[in-house]
């Protein structure tokens, strides 16, 4: 079991097994985490740069105003998540599921999601940019108040949908536009004739 330590920087080591402990804004450079289970870790305002988070498991973890830079995310399972506030640069996430992801005021920018699944994918009040979905299911996805651009939804299978006016500056397949048409149509207002 490795317990962190807030305030610790971190320097090319590898994390499997337990983690525990409060890392708050702890530093990770060029670290691994191989199969960790990381349940019950806070790490609000930690920042990851260079790093690998390979098949991470955790039934809650906190990254609130945490910074993933030029990082992978690959086959990862979370319960719930917690990166509101967080910043996510240059980060690939591959595969994987999160029953409940809260990216409330977070910034992304040139972030690829590819065969993830999301229960509940909550971008309230985000600053989205450079943003692509490949081969991905999302279940909710809540774009209120959120600023999209240049974000490719294309690849996504949307279950549900909050917030449709967020979704300027993001492209669309033809297919989801036929399946959000009655969102769209009572965002405006508009009763569809049968």
């Amino acid at each position: 079991m490795t317990v962190l330590e807030s305030g610790e920087t971190y320097d090319t080591e590898t994390f499997d097994g337990e983690v525990t402990g409060h890392g708050g804004a702890a530093a990770f450079l060029e670290c691994t985490f191989d199969g960790a289970e990381m349940s019950g870790l806070r790490l609000d305002r930690a920042r990851f740069s260079h790093c690998t988070l390979h098949e991470v498991r955790a039934t809650d973890l906190r990254l609130v105003d945490a910074s993933l830079l030029d990082t992978g995310l690959d086959g990862c399972r979370f319960g719930a998540l917690d990166a509101s506030g967080a910043e996510l640069r240059r980060v690939r996430w591959t595969g994987g599921k999160v029953d409940y992801a809260n990216l409330r005021s977070a910034n992304l920018r040139d972030v690829t999601f590819s065969g993830c699944e999301f229960g509940e994918l909550d971008l309230l009040g985000a600053t989205v940019r450079m943003v692509r979905f490949l081969d991905c299911r999302i279940g909710r996805l809540d774009l209120t108040s959120a600023t999209l651009t240049d974000v490719d939804l294309t690849g996504a299978d949307l279950g549900g949908f909050d917030g449709v006016g967020g979704l300027a500056g993001a492209t669309i397949s033809g297919e989801q536009l036929h399946r959000l048409a009655p969102t769209f149509a009572a965002h405006l207002g508009v009763r569809i004739a049968q």
